[in-house]
């Protein structure tokens, strides 16, 4: 996959669709030098397509860490990608400048509790919202805007 380098090109807005049995997302506008198809599990199509929407993970056209090569589209042109789960760190705090260590170390703790989710891990969305709650109740988190309803959006959507 080409990476697009300008940030102004950078896509937010991907929509699903099922070829077959398979979900994908696609990422529009389509730019045919830089197609591409992200293979996920349905369930988890709506809370990525926030994600990306609201900036929360960084774009798939970048090529970030999180991003695999997962072959070809029966098409022969457009390459289709996945999610490695585990390497997922999301940015979803609204005042993380304040101070971005503290805001990176509680996202990077709630991320991982969104990844036990996704990887399907028993009793994770119980622990998930117990981690949410525990830093809702956090002084430090507060300031950094984790009871903003985005915040509560972006936890809520994943527990569909």
């Amino acid at each position: 996959m080409n990476v697009i380098k300008k940030s102004s090109q950078l896509r937010k807005v991907y929509k699903e669709t099922l070829i077959g049995e398979v979900c994908y997302l696609y990422p529009l506008p389509v730019i045919k030098e830089h197609k591409y198809l992200i293979r996920l599990d349905r369930r988890f199509s709506d809370f990525f397509i926030d994600c990306f929407h609201k900036s929360y993970l960084e774009s798939p056209d970048t090529r970030p860490p999180y991003i695999e090569n997962d072959g070809t589209h029966s098409d022969g042109n457009t390459k289709v990608i996945k999610i490695c789960y585990d390497a997922l760190v999301f940015e979803f705090l609204p005042d993380r400048e304040l101070d971005l260590k503290k805001a990176k170390t509680i996202e990077l703790l709630i991320s991982k509790k969104i990844i036990d989710v996704l990887n399907e891990v028993p009793n994770s969305i119980q622990d998930l919202e117990k981690r949410f709650m525990q830093q809702k109740e956090c002084s430090t988190c507060q300031k950094l805007g984790i009871l903003e309803p985005s915040v509560e959006a972006f936890i809520s959507i994943i527990k569909k």
